[in-house]
C-alpha cells in the first residue's frame, strides 16, 4: 500500500482521477471519523422514522463517494 500521509486531499484527488483505486480507498478510511460522528447525530431521529445508523452511515458513504466521483478542481470549489 501506498504512503499517503504527507498528501492532501487535493492531491489524492488528482491520483484518484488518475483511476488510483487505493487514493480512492485512503479518502474513505479519512473521512470514516466524520461519517461515524454524523450518522450518529442523527440517531435518534432515524430511531422515530424506522432507520437505524446503518443506514445513516451507508448514505454518508453515498454521499462521499458522489463527491468524489463529481469534483472538478476547475468548478473553484474545496473538497
Amino acid at each position: 500500500m501506498k504512503n499517503y500521509n504527507d498528501l492532501n486531499d487535493y492531491e489524492i484527488m488528482y491520483m484518484v482521477s488518475e483511476n488510483d483505486d487505493v487514493a480512492r480507498d485512503i479518502l474513505f478510511e479519512k473521512y470514516k471519523p466524520i461519517i461515524y460522528k454524523m450518522a450518529n447525530k442523527f440517531k435518534k431521529i432515524g430511531k422515530r422514522l424506522g432507520l437505524e445508523v446503518e443506514d445513516f452511515i451507508q448514505e454518508g458513504y453515498v454521499g462521499l463517494y458522489s463527491a468524489i466521483t463529481n469534483y472538478s478542481d476547475n468548478k473553484n470549489a474545496m473538497f
